[in-house]
C-alpha cells in the first residue's frame, strides 16, 4: 500500500476510533449507548443514532475502496 493511501486511511480511522482532533471519536461517543437507545427516534423526523452510524460506516467503506 502506498504511503499516501496509508495516510488517508489513518486520517479516516482517527475520528472513528480515537485521537480525533475534534473531540471524542465516534466509538467514544457511542460508549454506553444501548441498541434500544440507538434505534430510538426521540425527535420526530430526525435520524436515529443507529442510522447515523450506518451512514458513517458506509462512507468509510466507500472511501477505503
Amino acid at each position: 500500500m502506498s504511503r499516501e493511501v496509508e495516510r488517508i486511511e489513518n486520517q479516516l480511522r482517527l475520528p472513528f476510533e480515537g485521537a480525533a482532533w475534534h473531540g471524542p471519536s465516534v466509538l467514544e461517543a457511542l460508549e454506553g449507548v444501548t441498541a434500544e437507545a440507538a434505534y430510538a427516534h426521540p425527535i420526530p423526523g430526525a435520524h436515529s443514532i443507529w442510522e447515523l452510524v450506518l451512514h458513517i460506516c458506509a462512507g468509510y467503506r466507500l472511501v477505503l475502496r
